[in-house]
């Protein structure tokens, strides 16, 4: 990527810039979930925990391997389960896998079925590929959500703009380019590219200082790539994604690059943000 300002803006994709985020699970991922591990028994329920955990949650955005290991740990806790448990995958290798991993990708996931062959891990590369496929016959057409487009073409004059997200690559670049919106920004990068955190550090290296660097996205692993690597915050609000693009194109953009947002805004923003996302279902905080 060549730099062309001083400054960094880093946008997340599905459910911050695109109304993306429903579709894809609802209608490729939960799917493909029931019937690539077999869960076509407790298919209503995993229904339910799966819109909660990717979409109503603080595990929104989550990659999906990781985020398909948190659906199948509240799917055994479930009391509503207890006589069902048997219908859920214990998934031991992609469990690890998981847990020992920071770059969860195909290409992560095919090194570690040469070290292990395991089912589960085979499984679980049939069942992202079919989400893969799904995804891109469905998801097309969507527009980005009231003001992205407006607020991307007034930060583009003063600050470099990258895409940062989990998803796929090549749908990625499908989408932005098919809105335009590709023209506003500098690199595209997907889960092919590494975590959020790698990307935000590797664009940022020998370019930007932090306090020059913003992070905006829906979901908590937004937040924490921000965080670790020192820069801004600005979070669109689930169900509130207009709202918060206004906010952003009328006030947040200018404070931030008069260097006032994070100590006028930011805090009360992010508190916002958090209240939007409980941690955890309503079965587990009764």
């Amino acid at each position: 990527m060549i730099q062309r300002h001083d400054f960094l803006i880093v946008v997340d994709s599905d459910g911050c810039a695109f109304d993306t985020m429903e579709i894809k699970h609802q209608e490729c991922f939960i799917p493909n979930t029931i019937r690539c591990w077999q869960l076509q028994p407790i298919s209503g329920h995993v229904r339910r925990m799966a819109e909660f955990v990717n979409l109503r949650s603080r595990f929104r955005g989550l990659n999906r391997f990781p985020a398909l290991i948190k659906l199948f740990d509240w799917l055994q806790e479930w009391p509503d389960l207890q006589t069902a448990r048997q219908y859920i995958p214990p998934a031991p290798a992609l469990r690890r896998w998981v847990a020992q991993s920071n770059g969860w990708s195909h290409a992560a996931l095919a090194r570690e079925i040469e070290n292990s062959d395991a089912a589960d891990l085979r499984q679980a590369v049939e069942w992202s590929e079919a989400i893969n496929r799904s995804v891109h016959a469905m998801v097309t057409g969507i527009p980005p959500f009231a003001g992205v487009a407006e607020s991307l073409a007034l930060v583009s004059t003063w600050a470099d703009v990258i895409v940062c997200s989990v998803a796929n690559q090549e749908q990625l670049v499908r989408e932005w380019h098919e809105h335009g919106l590709d023209r506003h920004v500098a690199q595209i990068a997907g889960q092919e590219s590494g975590g959020k955190t790698e990307i935000v550090r590797l664009a940022m290296q020998g370019r930007y200082q932090p306090d020059q660097v913003l992070m905006i996205g829906d979901a908590p692993s937004d937040k924490a790539a921000a965080d670790e690597n020192g820069v801004a915050f600005y979070p669109i609000l689930a169900g509130r994604e207009a709202a918060s693009w206004s906010i952003f194109y009328q006030q947040a953009a200018e404070l931030f690059r008069a260097g006032q947002y994070r100590s006028l805004y930011e805090s009360e923003w992010i508190a916002h943000f958090y209240r939007n996302l409980p941690m955890y279902p309503d079965w587990r905080t009764l």
